[in-house]
């Protein structure tokens, strides 16, 4: 299973961070905020956790040189060096008697790379108010009929292991899934360097809204605050796949809730999900009542401050609209005033 949903946060102590006096390593204010949020987290079951590393990886930039180092040149001018599963995005003087640090993610993370999100009027007024996250249920995203649901490979396995144990009365297994489909929740990102008209035909036809543009890094730090209180939730890129024959390695949750069909790979998702064990106690019909009774949406704390990097409105919007969500900008969040940009797209 991938580090991205095992980690928690922890009350280990940092390590010391360099002086900044003596030291000839350097941090830019993003790399701070990356280095105290792996501090703060580990990964569940790893021998070595992210504090340690943070130690080791600052020992080994004070005396590496590049051919100590296995580093990667950049297009721009820097090199990302790979230390286990943590890469650093550094630079160095020319005799590399100072390294600047600009960035210290996870390798599945590219930190800086754009995510947005597009919320219609409605939805927008909803997170501006409240400051949260809403997560809708698998089973009404309505797009692709196939959200949530295993690939064949992966019913056949549970079909194969259900008749060894039960014979041919072995009930049916699409029930399981279908009902891990109705207890878990999702909110999707895309990546995509600009904004996207598709995008804002598909969530936005009602012409209001906005969207927010965050980074990678943004969200995976918001990702670590969202999960204390939060049991189960998850973020990570979503697979495009054949769904009759391809055969993921885990054939558990979530790995169903990350998993799209080919023909939606031009979506580029990445997203939170949140499944909701709960409901799956007792008979079969008191898991159908609990499940009955579960809401269509979530709702997850959200810090707009740290996760938005642009606010965008939709060009489309009418006078009316924009100004309900300045004015609400202004009032609920007036950090975010000096993010709003005017859209690329004509309206």
């Amino acid at each position: 299973m991938r580090a991205e949903g095992l980690l928690e946060e922890t009350n280990a102590v940092p390590p010391p961070l360099p002086s900044a006096s003596v030291d000839p390593i350097r941090f830019t204010p993003p790399a701070l905020a990356d280095w105290h949020f792996l501090a703060s987290a580990r990964i569940i079951g790893a021998p070595l956790q992210y504090s340690e590393l943070l130690a080791r990886g600052l020992t080994k930039l004070r005396h590496g040189r590049p051919a100590r180092l296995s580093l990667t040149q950049l297009a721009t001018d820097g090199f990302v060096w790979e230390q286990h599963n943590l890469r650093w995005v550094i630079r160095a003087t020319d005799n590399w008697e100072r390294v600047f640090v600009h960035g210290i993610v996870r390798e599945a993370f590219d930190p800086f790379r754009k995510l947005w999100r597009y919320f219609n009027q409605f939805k927008a007024v909803d997170l501006l108010r409240r400051s949260e996250l809403y997560l809708c249920r698998l089973d009404h995203l309505e797009a692709d009929p196939f959200e949530g649901r295993p690939t064949q490979p992966m019913l056949d396995q549970l079909v194969a292991v259900s008749r060894s144990v039960f014979g041919e009365n072995a009930p049916d297994p699409r029930l399981h899934f279908e009902n891990q489909r109705r207890a878990t929740y999702a909110c999707c990102w895309q990546k995509l360097e600009v904004e996207s008209a598709e995008m804002w035909r598909d969530y936005c036809n009602d012409d209001g809204g906005l969207a927010i543009q965050s980074t990678e890094r943004r969200l995976q730090h918001q990702f670590a605050l969202m999960q204390v209180g939060q049991r189960l939730l998850y973020f990570r890129e979503v697979d495009y796949i054949d769904h009759e024959a391809h055969s993921p390695e885990s054939h558990g949750f979530p790995e169903q809730a990350f998993l799209k069909r080919r023909r939606y790979a031009e979506e580029r998702e990445t997203r939170f999900a949140r499944f909701v064990p709960d409901v799956f106690c007792g008979t079969q019909t008191e898991i159908e009542r609990a499940l009955a009774g579960l809401p269509t949406g979530q709702r997850v704390p959200f810090d707009l401050s740290a996760a938005t990097e642009t606010v965008v409105i939709n060009p489309r919007a009418s006078g009316s609209d924009r100004k309900e969500l300045l004015d609400l900008i202004a009032t609920n969040q007036p950090f975010l005033a000096s993010r709003v940009r005017n859209s690329a797209l004509p309206p």
